[in-house]
């Protein structure tokens, strides 16, 4: 008898432990030190009209990023003001069977920035921006927003869900050259984990988003959808890991004149290590340093 009443206490402390509510906020602070990674895009068809005639090529494009922080201020758990340097910034696109190549590193590569919240905006400064810098600080953001939207702001157990915020997430993709007028983010408890060095939260996320982009002086409507899981680290927190998958298509063009129609498979995958910034790390071209090199000692460069 007592050994049937020993278990069932067992059974019953492991099961209010398992129904213990978890709360996720934001937990950066001043001083912290982070190395981000990240990989987003993928490869589809692009499909050019005029008038009856139509082409379909393939083609290829994402952007690669390694970048180094550190929080310099902080308020509430989010970050308001970071040292930023990038290791890494790539952006593809490539359509192999017409042989065009546009892929290239970023203006920002291995140059420090600082961000800045202002007025509840990202302010983003960097003291030997070119031209093109200019327009890539326009798009730099404190690197929570996607973490701020997917917050429940309330205790939730494993198998609930709920709605993030829509504002938030707009924030999250939303930049310079392109307006979220739609955004939806779906979030799923699907359990507790050890990953990444610490407790996570394991998420099924689901983005929906609805907007225009600009490209060549050209508004396109775009949409995209991404599923998967994210790991919020429940001592960091901020999410430590995504791994996620959907399409974007995108489509307009000039009425009775050239259109386009663009589908990509995508992927987006992310990570990153909490206490490591390297500033003086050397930078990192998309390219490759070999294949640069090569380009040197041929006359190229």
């Amino acid at each position: 008898m007592r050994r049937f009443v020993m278990t069932a206490l067992a059974a019953a402390i492991a099961l209010s432990a398992a129904a213990d509510p978890v709360e996720l906020k934001l937990g950066v602070k001043a001083g912290d030190k982070i190395t981000r990674t990240g990989e987003f895009g993928g490869s589809g068809k692009l499909a050019i009209s005029m008038g009856e005639q139509e082409q379909e090529l393939g083609c290829v494009m994402g952007e690669s990023s390694i970048e180094v922080e550190e929080v310099l201020e902080a308020k509430d758990g989010a970050p308001t003001k970071v040292k930023r340097y990038y290791v890494k910034k790539y952006n593809s696109f490539q359509i192999p069977d017409l042989g065009q190549d546009e892929s290239k590193d970023g203006a920002l590569l291995g140059k420090v920035v600082i961000v800045e919240v202002k007025d509840g905006k990202p302010v983003a400064t960097c003291e030997d921006a070119g031209e093109d810098a200019e327009a890539e600080l326009k798009k730099e953001k404190t690197g929570l927003e996607m973490d701020a939207a997917m917050l429940p702001g309330k205790p939730v157990n494993v198998g609930d869900s709920w709605e993030g915020d829509p504002e938030k997430l707009k924030k999250a993709f939303g930049g310079d050259d392109e307006e979220v007028t739609e955004a939806k983010l779906d979030c799923t408890l699907e359990g507790m984990e050890e990953k990444f060095g610490e407790k996570c939260a394991k998420i099924k996320a689901k983005v929906t988003l609805k907007g225009t982009r600009e490209e060549n002086g050209q508004k396109l409507k775009t949409s995209i959808t991404l599923e998967g899981p994210v790991w919020f680290g429940t001592k960091a927190g901020r999410v430590l890991g995504m791994e996620l998958e959907g399409k974007m298509k995108m489509s307009g063009g000039e009425e009775g004149g050239q259109k386009i129609k663009l589908t990509i498979d995508l992927k987006a995958t992310g990570g990153s290590k909490t206490g490591v910034a390297d500033f003086d790390a050397d930078p990192q071209p998309g390219a490759g340093e070999g294949e640069e090199e090569e380009e040197e000692e041929g006359g190229m460069k």
